[in-house]
């Protein structure tokens, strides 16, 4: 499932709007398991063979949220996999101005 969802430029404020996300990430990362991390690291590595671009993990709450800068495509049947993965394991695709994230739901990792 794609969502387009829009976002504001932080402008000076992006400095501490990105420690804020640093600390908030580093604080839900020991609620998921090795194994979960581990699933969510190797989609982030898929990822980096996929799309030209900055791609990090956010751990959340209820879900770890891949991030993609997605500035050029490196190879296109993996951008296709990639999508098949996200349909049939429910995660969540957003588009933003910024890039792509991936939503990683806890329960399906």
């Amino acid at each position: 499932m794609q969502q387009e969802i829009n976002t504001v430029d932080a402008g000076q404020q992006a400095r501490a709007v990105a420690i804020r996300a640093k600390a908030y990430g580093d604080m839900y990362k020991h609620t998921y398991s090795n194994k979960q991390y581990a699933t969510a690291q190797t989609f982030l590595d898929v990822l980096k063979l996929a799309y030209a671009g900055v791609t990090y993990l956010t751990p959340r709450k209820t879900c770890v949220t891949v991030k993609t800068t997605a500035t050029g495509v490196l190879n296109k049947q993996a951008v296709k996999t990639i999508m098949l993965i996200c349909e049939e394991r429910g995660y969540k695709v957003r588009k933003s101005p910024q890039g792509i994230n991936f939503n990683l739901m806890r329960d399906s990792l």
